[in-house]
């Protein structure tokens, strides 16, 4: 209900750039791969504009819904599929060699715990991609030090039911140790209809990554960094802090 009206936008923006930026192999852009898929609404989005697209997540709940959401759905000229996984073993999961363009934005990446885990899950994406196929990426790096707490609020409305988010942000405040590099993320959910309201409060954490942190990380996978681009698509600086959508693609 929240993200939906933007979901149709963003999977534009990913097509777009996919021809953009991808080799021969991946100009098509058909066939699609996305970790941490969650409730599968890109997978969808891709299916509906003719892509066969995989959605892969660790968590049962979300994959069970994102079929049941996909059966309930009107037919797609494309198709979608999804599955239950590690995204740190992509490759294995859903094959090697079978993808034109792979996609993960708002942040999910950074739910891998370490920097080994993020190596492992780029050499597996890459190895799951086709020669020329590219990665896009939304992350937002970190500046140590100089950052302050931060929240969101969205509302959205499907019939009769409104849901609104509360996000709050909380950088990491140590200089040593493991939560040095851990953003705490705490969300506030009520969504409310005609039998009443409901809430749902939960929180989590984010690992961080500085900007040479996260360009480290790319340097050694298998990827290769070919542009960063703004939310609209227009080619930017590198961020030092902030959200920024990575373009990678397997050489």
């Amino acid at each position: 209900v929240l993200h939906s009206p933007g979901t149709a936008r963003e999977v534009g923006l990913c097509l777009r750039l996919a021809k953009r930026y991808g080799g021969d192999m991946a100009k098509a852009a058909r066939t699609w791969i996305e970790p941490a898929c969650g409730t599968g609404r890109y997978v969808r989005a891709l299916a509906a504009r003719g892509c066969q697209a995989v959605g892969v997540d660790l968590a049962e709940p979300m994959i069970e819904y994102a079929r049941q959401r996909t059966r309930a759905a009107s037919e797609s000229r494309g198709s979608a599929t999804f599955l239950v996984g590690d995204m740190t073993e992509l490759d294995k999961v859903a094959g090697r060699g079978k993808f034109d363009a792979a996609m993960n934005l708002i942040n999910s990446i950074r739910h891998l715990t370490s920097d080994k885990d993020l190596d492992r899950h780029l050499a597996s994406t890459a190895a799951s991609l086709k020669t020329g196929g590219v990665y896009i990426i939304g992350l937002s790096v970190a500046l140590y030090g100089y950052e302050s707490p931060t929240e969101d609020q969205w509302t959205g409305t499907r019939g009769r039911m409104t849901v609104s988010q509360l996000i709050q942000y909380e950088p990491p405040t140590a200089t040593r140790g493991a939560s040095a590099r851990v953003e705490r993320v705490y969300s506030h959910i009520t969504a409310t209809s005609p039998s009443g309201s409901r809430e749902f409060v939960s929180s989590y954490a984010l690992r961080c990554y500085s900007r040479k942190q996260w360009l480290d990380a790319i340097e050694r996978s298998p990827l290769r960094l070919l542009a960063v681009v703004d939310e609209s698509g227009k080619e930017i600086d590198i961020p030092t802090l902030g959200y920024g959508i990575y373009i990678l693609r397997k050489p």
